[in-house]
């Protein structure tokens, strides 16, 4: 489904479900409302974390991968079920509600695994409780835990006239050129992101119910942070009338003695309103410091306590997710020898392959599965699918539930 960009069962509806079946052996494949069902059934499991996991065990010992990139990626809520948090997304620029989730990739965007935040956690905090013990205890590492306990910290910066760039590493060999590329390369993350929301609608919710957060966890008392927002709010009416005050200063110096009695009046008026706004600061300060800057999720008052989404289904169909965009990209990096330019035209030319039609042929004398994929749009790619054929070949895969080995070739 997702590697054909079928992005949910409903659009299942749209596709042929004999030639769909055809591909996995079945006669059909499943009816949206059969296909939910199996997911409801591995969702009620609660293994998802644990397969995910697992996977990247297996992903981090094959790729022996020495560097991890981590960053939030924020799903936003639109439903009224939930009462969720309210959390900065970059790309709207805007504060919505919804949920955070950690992301660990390494330096080519492939990812390993993902935590999701219960209401407001920040990054430093998700990395100190989770992310990295994680890492230490499921994640292999080819370094002994005496070397992982005495880690050190070194910063290095540089200066030029108009910004100052600050990196902080536990590496203390790698030069600084090293260090900077490293650095820069997060942003293979950012374009996984951005492809995975793009191609296969990644932040899509996939259910809806809602579940309770534990009562003794603490987080940001939201009465302390209205008051906060009050206060910024004035501060901000005070900078400004100080800044109309300054001026009306300078222009009646600047001026003739004739409108000075004038200029006294406008600032009589806004010295009365700076001083009205300054008492309401120290009125809202005294008030902020007799609230708790966090509370207890019970202690909340019923109609703005915090609950979460069962987020178990969409977290195993991420998974999958995962899994398809890995092997997406290893078959588009098979293409190199032909395409030797960006990764996004691999990619387009991979979605082309996947959604090109095929003749499936049964050759029961040499027991073998011939899938004869059509020609293509142009010599160029039919060369490059050739020869991605041949590798496939090689590897004489069995297709599955049978003895029949699978044999790609381009009808030409």
């Amino acid at each position: 489904m997702y590697l054909r960009r079928i992005k949910n069962p409903e659009q299942l509806k749209h596709h042929s479900p004999g030639e769909f079946g055809k591909i996995m052996g079945l006669d059909r494949v499943p009816e949206a409302k059969s296909l939910r069902a199996k997911l409801k059934e591995i969702s009620t499991q609660k293994k998802s974390w644990e397969w995910n996991i697992d996977l990247a065990k297996k992903w981090a010992h094959s790729e022996d991968n020495e560097f991890y990139y981590i960053d939030g990626h924020v799903q936003v809520y639109n439903g009224y079920k939930a009462r969720l948090g309210k959390k900065h997304v970059a790309r709207q620029k805007l504060c919505l509600p919804g949920m955070q989730e950690f992301w660990v990739n390494n330096k080519e965007g492939m990812p390993y695994f993902y935590i999701t935040g219960q209401v407001n956690e920040k990054l430093l905090e998700m990395l100190e409780t989770q992310i990295i013990p994680t890492l230490l205890e499921k994640i292999p590492s080819k370094y002994s835990q005496e070397e992982l306990d005495n880690v050190s910290m070194r910063e290095i910066r540089r200066l030029t006239k108009e910004h100052q760039t600050s990196v902080i590493t536990t590496n203390t060999k790698l030069s600084l050129t090293m260090v900077a590329i490293h650095m820069f390369a997060r942003w293979t993350q950012e374009n996984y992101f951005k492809y995975m929301r793009q191609d296969y609608n990644f932040d899509r919710l996939l259910q809806y119910a809602v579940e309770q957060i534990n009562g003794d966890f603490a987080v940001v008392n939201p009465e302390y942070n209205n008051i906060t927002y009050r206060l910024k709010k004035i501060r901000e009416k005070i900078s400004r009338r100080r800044a109309k005050l300054f001026k009306l200063q300078e222009d009646n110096v600047n001026d003739g003695l004739d409108s000075t009695n004038r200029y006294l009046k406008k600032q009589i008026t806004v010295s009365q309103e700076l001083e009205d706004l300054i008492h309401q600061e120290e009125i809202e300060l005294v008030k902020r410091k007799q609230v708790p800057y966090k509370i207890k999720i019970d202690d909340m008052p019923e109609n703005m306590k915090y609950n979460k989404l069962n987020l178990e289904s969409k977290r195993f169909q991420n998974i999958i997710k995962m899994i398809c965009f890995r092997a997406e990209t290893s078959f588009a990096n098979l293409l190199s020898k032909y395409y030797n330019k960006s990764i996004n035209e691999k990619r387009a030319i991979v979605k082309s392959i996947i959604n090109s039609h095929a003749d499936i042929i049964p050759d029961y004398q040499n027991n073998k599965l011939i899938v004869s994929l059509y020609s293509q749009a142009s010599p160029r790619m039919n060369n490059a699918i050739e020869s991605i054929c041949k590798l496939l070949n090689d590897t004489e895969t069995k297709y599955p539930g049978t003895n029949m080995t699978l044999e790609y070739k381009i009808a030409t």
